[in-house]
C-alpha cells in the first residue's frame, strides 16, 4: 500500500518526503487552524456589524485606521524578535539551541520592548492622530490607546509563536478567542454604557489583547523555565533586524490604500473601503492565514528532504485552485456581507465586488510563503526588503493617483498591483536558491476560468429578479467546479494526509555559539 508521501509526487524524490509519528496529518492540522480562524473572524465581523450601527461612519473609520497605526508600532518595536522566534524555536526543536532560553529571551525581550514602545508612543500620539485619524480629543485618546494595545500584541505574538511551532492548538485557540470575543464584548459595552464612541472600540481591543497576552504569559511560565541570555537575544535580533525595513514597507503595501482613500476621498469613503478590506481580510484569515501557519511548519520541517521541491509545486497548485474558487464567490456575492454588516446600506453593497480585488491581493501575499522559500532557506532575507520596497514604490503613487478620481475602486486596483509585483519578485529572488518547476500554465488557466465565469455570474445577478439570481447561482457553482477540474484539485487531495515529521522537544540542549 502506498503511503501519503509516496502518493505525493513523481518518482523516488516524492516518496522520500518525510512522514513522522505525529498523530495529526496536514489535513487535521489545517482543519484546527481553519476552525479557530473562522470563529475569530466571525467574532471580528460581528464587532464590525455592531460598530457600524452604534458609531458614525467617521468614528468607525477612525477606529479602523487606528488599527493600522498599531501595526506600524508593532513592526517598529518588536518585529525583529517576533520574526526570529519561529526560526529559533525550530532550531531548538532540532536540539541546536536551548528551547527554554529561546522562549525566555524572546518573551522577556518583548515585554521590555513593549513597555518602552507604549511610553514612547504617547509623545507622538497627538500629531499622528491629526495626520492619520481626525482632529479632536477623541482621536487623540484613540491614538494613545494604540501604544497600550501594541504592547500587549507584542507579548501575545510571542506566545502565539511558541504555540504555532509547537503545534499547541488548544492554548492558541483560547488566546485567539479571548482577544476577539473580548474586544467585541468590552468595546460594545463601553460604547453602549458610557457612550465612548471610537475610544470605547479601541479600549475594548486594547483590553482584550492584554487579557489574551496575560493568558499566554501564564501558560508559558507553567511550561517553560524562562531563561534570558543576552548573546541569544543579539543572535535573534541579528536574524530579525534586516526584516524591519521590509516589514515597514510591507505595511505600506498593505495599508497605503486605506490612507489614500482617507486623504483623497474623505472619512465616509474610508469607512466603506475599510469595511471592504475587513471582509476580505476576514476571508483571508479563515483561508489564507490558516494556510500560511500550516505551511510555515511544514516548510521548515520538510526542508532538506529529497521530495521537497515536489511538495512546494503541489502545494502552490492546490492553493491556486482553491483560491480561484473563493475569488469567484467573493466577486459574485460580495454585496451580501456588505449589506449584512451595514444594515442594508446601498453605498456599502455597491462596493461588494471590490472585496474580490482586495482578496486577490491577499492571495498573492499568501503565495509569497511558497515562492520566497529559497531565500529564507539560504538566510538571504534582504530580498524580502528589496521585493517590498519595489512593490511599495510602484503601488503608493499608483494608489494615490487612482484614489482621487475613482475612490475606493482606484485604491483596490493599486492594492492588487502592489501585491502582484511583490509575488513576481518573490518568485524571481526565491528561485535563485531553490528551484521549483511550478505548473504556471495550469494555474493561470484556473484563474482565467474563475474570472470569466465569475464575471458572467455577476452580470446574471445584476439583471435582477429570481431568474437572474438562479442563473447567477448556477454559473457561480459551475465556476467552482471548473476551478477544481482545471486546477486538478483532486490530484492534490493526498496532501491532506501527509504526516508532519515528529520533532523532539528537549528541555536542555546544546547552546548556540
Amino acid at each position: 500500500m502506498s503511503t501519503p508521501a509516496a502518493k505525493l509526487g513523481r518518482g523516488a524524490d516524492a516518496a522520500a518526503l518525510p512522514s513522522g509519528a505525529r498523530a495529526a496529518g496536514i489535513g487535521a492540522f489545517a482543519a484546527g487552524h481553519l476552525a479557530v480562524a473562522s470563529v475569530s473572524r466571525a467574532l471580528a465581523l460581528a464587532g464590525i456589524a455592531v460598530y457600524l450601527r452604534v458609531l458614525t461612519e467617521q468614528e468607525y473609520a477612525v477606529y479602523a485606521l487606528a488599527l493600522l497605526n498599531e501595526q506600524v508600532l508593532f513592526i517598529l518595536a518588536g518585529y525583529a524578535l517576533a520574526n526570529a522566534m519561529g526560526q529559533f524555536l525550530t532550531m531548538a526543536r532540532r536540539g541546536e539551541v536551548d528551547e527554554d532560553e529561546v522562549v525566555g529571551t524572546a518573551v522577556l525581550g518583548l515585554l521590555a520592548v513593549g513597555a518602552a514602545a507604549a511610553l514612547a508612543w504617547q509623545i507622538v500620539a497627538a500629531p499622528v492622530a491629526a495626520l492619520t485619524l481626525a482632529d479632536g480629543a477623541d482621536a487623540v485618546a484613540v491614538s494613545r490607546l494604540i501604544g497600550v494595545s501594541a504592547a500587549g500584541g507584542l507579548v501575545l505574538n510571542g506566545a502565539l509563536s511558541v504555540w504555532i511551532v509547537g503545534g499547541r492548538l488548544a492554548p492558541f485557540t483560547v488566546a485567539t478567542l479571548l482577544q476577539y470575543a473580548g474586544a467585541v464584548l468590552i468595546g460594545s459595552g463601553l460604547i453602549g454604557v458610557l457612550d465612548l464612541g471610537a475610544v470605547g472600540a479601541m479600549a475594548g481591543w486594547a483590553a482584550a489583547t492584554w487579557i489574551a497576552a496575560l493568558f499566554g504569559l501564564v501558560w508559558i511560565a507553567r511550561h517553560h523555565r524562562l531563561r534570558f541570555r543576552r548573546a541569544l537575544l543579539l543572535d535573534m535580533l541579528r536574524y530579525g533586524r534586516p526584516l524591519i525595513a521590509g516589514a515597514l514597507l510591507m505595511l505600506g503595501v498593505q495599508s497605503i490604500d486605506r490612507y489614500a482613500v482617507r486623504w483623497m476621498a474623505g472619512l465616509q469613503e474610508a469607512a466603506i473601503y475599510s469595511t471592504v478590506v475587513l471582509v476580505a481580510a476576514g476571508a483571508s484569515a479563515i483561508i489564507i492565514t490558516a494556510f500560511k501557519r500550516v505551511w510555515t511548519a511544514v516548510m521548515w520541517q520538510s526542508h532538506g528532504s529529497p521530495g521537497e521541491a515536489e511538495l512546494h509545486r503541489r502545494v502552490l497548485g492546490a492553493y491556486t485552485a482553491v483560491q480561484a474558487a473563493v475569488l469567484t464567490l467573493l466577486l459574485v456575492y460580495g454585496d451580501l456581507p456588505m449589506r449584512v454588516l451595514s444594515g442594508n446600506d446601498e453605498k456599502f453593497a455597491a462596493a461588494g465586488p471590490a472585496i474580490a480585488l482586495v482578496y486577490l491581493g491577499f492571495v498573492l501575499f499568501g503565495a509569497w510563503d511558497v515562492l520566497s522559500a529559497g531565500y529564507f532557506f539560504a538566510g538571504q532575507t534582504r530580498w524580502y526588503s528589496i521585493s517590498v520596497a519595489i512593490a511599495f514604490a510602484i503601488e503608493a503613487p499608483l494608489t494615490l493617483a487612482l484614489s482621487r478620481p475613482f475612490g475606493l475602486w482606484g485604491a483596490a486596483v493599486g492594492f492588487l498591483t502592489g501585491w502582484w509585483v511583490f509575488a513576481v519578485l518573490s518568485w524571481r529572488f526565491g528561485r535563485r536558491y531553490f528551484t521549483v518547476d511550478h505548473d504556471w500554465g495550469r494555474m493561470l488557466a484556473t484563474v482565467a476560468v474563475a474570472g470569466v465565469l465569475g464575471g458572467l455570474a455577476l452580470l446574471a445577478r445584476a439583471s435582477g429578479g429570481a431568474v437572474g439570481e438562479l442563473l447567477g447561482l448556477l454559473v457561480a457553482s459551475g465556476a467552482v467546479v471548473a476551478c477544481a477540474v482545471v486546477g486538478r484539485l483532486r490530484d492534490a487531495r493526498d496532501l491532506l494526509d501527509l504526516r508532519l515529521p515528529s520533532m523532539p522537544s528537549p528541555r536542555v540542549s546544546r547552546p548556540a555559539g
